[in-house]
């Protein structure tokens, strides 16, 4: 069964070369981690953890789920990410 989603159908959009290489014939390719990848991992892996405790009736806070996302950023930060963007560094809000 064919999947959809909003990064396959871009993906090909950009580039169906690309689209081939990465999901056809499942080439991996090595990617240095960049900020906003870094950012985005932890937003999912904090949304995760909302939809996963919700469907066993628990209800988190915000103050608890930003607590969770500042615990993964800090406990998954390591300085081989790059940040192309000098004016911003990991530690501000």
């Amino acid at each position: 069964m064919t999947i959809y989603s909003y990064s396959r159908l871009n993906c090909f959009k950009q580039c169906p070369k690309k689209y081939k290489f990465q999901y056809v014939d499942k080439i991996i390719v090595e990617v240095k981690e960049n900020i906003e990848l870094y950012l985005g991992k932890r937003v999912h892996e904090t949304l995760k953890k909302l939809y996963q405790d919700h469907q066993y009736k628990k209800l988190n806070s915000l103050r608890q789920l930003l607590n969770f996302f500042y615990n993964n950023w800090s406990k998954n930060w390591n300085n081989s990410i790059m940040n192309v963007k000098e004016n911003y560094n990991h530690e501000q809000d």
